[in-house]
């Protein structure tokens, strides 16, 4: 009490560098209440000395706020007789040179208040012998070299949250775009999974895999805006991607509202589901509590039997068979796999010697059947659940021309088989990572314009032309309103996000469309003695996109449901070489 007694002048410096008296802290009844309320420790030290410490954890554990106080202790018994000081930190994005600042105002501003306080709390002046101390603190930037290690401790240098939402649509939402039969039943749900890498001075990293076929034009704009927000960082720091399962709804806000008008509203999405899936994956990333990482991991292994090239040539190189993800009655159904990425790539982060949160990346289409109106994450959700050592976020690389089919009927029946193929690969990659130090990560942007289609079919004339068509089947005019939407947005110069993060050796590629696998395979080549991994259908606006030779060879890939044109390679290839590179 007896620096109570004397008058305790307490000051509060917040995140904008104010600094306030509140009179309240005059009784230790009111000290006691701040305390309370505002997570607020006051320590008082003998001979009238005060040094304040005020840490808004923001999840963080009582033990912890113990710890960095008991830091702070050897800081304020240098502090002269009769001094006052008291700092309030809020912890929510600040950065190790914010606290500084702020601790370099505070000291500032007790040299010019003094240490002492009457009962009234008017201000004191700075006595002869504690004012070149003062000044010796501020010039060194004493208490900020000291106390930093104890906020370092309490923030880590890196950090990853973990973030899942349900996505399961209600029973008659659209499945495939429309495509196919409107849900009928649930088999399994529907998640978004996804990670928040927090670095200290950097904004964060948001990666999210939707259980979805597509998020395409201004929806994956809005998704990525929104999931900004809810992590409080910039939308180009943010990739949306869909794992592209068919017995799961899709988004095009902008199709949407070309069809509005022309009373097609639940041909391609359910407005109000698309909001609200939306809503539930922002409350995750906003909720998401942060977890220090201590090491990465990186490996892979080989799938088995689960990939082959969708594209059967003939021996002089034209098209000849399509090979879907499901083939039968067909005895090039079994020609051979074909291009393809046969390893599955696995990225792991550590707390010590725990596995917080594994990535998986693999390329092949995620169906074994689909269209009969059964809503299903697919064998690669079945395969996800079966990790149970780390939270598991699957990722599917460039698979637009590599499906199941050699090894796939469309019988029910395969679907645990692959799921057990690509748990067991999983598993396997998991096993096979080595560790990885690293005290910084790196994250590279570049905004690539895609060229648009070519040719009369591909006019925006010719698209609206079927749009209008009320004789045409609902499903195609929902198409054509996501190609005039497509079209629209590269007459206004839009540019997609070409992505990268780097963790040390392993670079992480983010992609947009239903990428052919020979861009995944050109990303290795540009690290060959590193680990690269891709994430393919983040916007879906281009739909898929193949190589230049492949535009020759003819094919459904290569057909109307493409709207990128030849060129789309060399442009791409580009892209891909300086996102790596940065």
């Amino acid at each position: 009490m007896g620096v109570l007694d004397s008058g305790y002048l307490f000051y509060r410096v917040a995140a904008t560098g104010r600094v306030h008296t509140n009179p309240e802290h005059r009784s230790l009844a009111g000290l006691r209440k701040d305390a309370a309320r505002a997570l607020t420790v006051a320590v008082p030290f003998p001979v009238q000395c005060v040094f304040a410490v005020v840490y808004r954890t923001c999840g963080a554990a009582l033990n912890r706020i113990r710890e960095i106080i008991s830091r702070a202790l050897t800081v304020a018994v240098l502090f002269p007789e009769q001094c006052v000081f008291a700092v309030v930190y809020r912890t929510r994005g600040a950065v190790l040179n914010r606290i500084q600042r702020i601790f370099s105002h505070s000291l500032a501003v007790v040299a010019r208040v003094g240490g002492r306080a009457s009962a009234s709390g008017s201000q004191a002046t700075v006595t002869p012998l504690e004012a070149p101390i003062m000044r010796t603190m501020l010039r060194r930037s004493f208490l900020p070299l000291v106390a930093a290690p104890a906020f370092a401790a309490a923030r880590p240098k890196l950090s990853i949250s973990t973030f899942e939402a349900d996505i399961t649509p209600p029973l008659n939402t659209p499945l495939c775009i429309g495509l196919v039969i409107p849900g009928e039943r649930v088999d399994d749900p529907l998640l978004a999974r996804g990670v928040v890498i927090r670095q200290a001075g950097q904004d964060p990293i948001v990666l999210c895999a939707l259980d979805w076929l597509g998020v395409g034009n201004q929806s994956h704009d809005t998704w990525r805006q929104t999931l900004a927000r809810a992590a409080r960082t910039k939308p180009e720091r943010v990739t949306v991607h869909t794992v592209h399962q068919h017995d799961a709804p899709g988004s095009d806000s902008s199709a949407q509202a070309l069809l509005r008008p022309k009373g097609l509203t639940n041909v391609l999405q359910n407005d109000d589901f698309a909001a609200t899936a939306l809503a539930r994956v922002a409350g995750a990333v906003k909720a998401a509590k942060p977890v220090a990482v201590t090491h990465v991991s990186a490996g892979s292994a080989t799938v088995r039997d689960i990939a082959s090239n969708r594209r059967i040539l003939n021996p002089d190189g034209t098209f000849r068979f399509q090979r879907l993800t499901s083939c039968r009655n067909s005895p090039l159904c079994d020609s051979p796999v074909g291009t393809i990425d046969p390893d599955l790539k696995s990225i792991s982060f550590w707390n010590n010697d725990r596995r917080v949160a594994t990535l998986s990346y693999y390329a092949t289409h995620p169906m074994s059947h689909y269209g009969k109106g059964a809503i299903s994450a697919d064998f690669v959700g079945m395969a996800r659940r079966a990790q149970t050592d780390t939270f598991q976020v699957y990722f599917t690389g460039a698979a637009g021309n590599v499906g199941a089919g050699k090894f796939n009927t469309g019988a029910p029946e395969n679907r645990p088989r692959l799921a057990e193929r690509l748990a067991e690969a999983m598993k396997q990659a998991k096993a096979n990572e080595k560790r990885i130090d690293l005290e910084t990560i790196r994250w590279t942007v570049v905004p690539t314009a895609l060229p648009h289609r070519q040719g009369k079919n591909y006019t925006e004339e010719a698209i609206e032309r079927v749009l209008d068509d009320t004789k045409q089947e609902p499903k195609f005019r929902a198409n054509n309103a996501r190609y005039l939407a497509w079209l629209a947005r590269c007459k206004q110069g839009h540019k997609i996000d070409i992505t990268a993060l780097h963790l040390g050796p392993v670079h992480l590629v983010h992609m947009p469309g239903e990428l052919f696998v020979e861009y995944q395979i050109a990303a290795f080549k540009e690290r060959p003695n590193e680990t690269v991994a891709m994430a393919a259908y983040g916007d879906y606006g281009p739909m898929y996109i193949g190589t230049a030779k492949a535009y020759e060879e003819g094919g459904y890939e290569t057909s109307q449901v493409s709207r990128v044109g030849p060129d789309v390679e060399e442009v791409l290839r580009a892209a891909i070489r300086k996102a790596l590179a940065g």
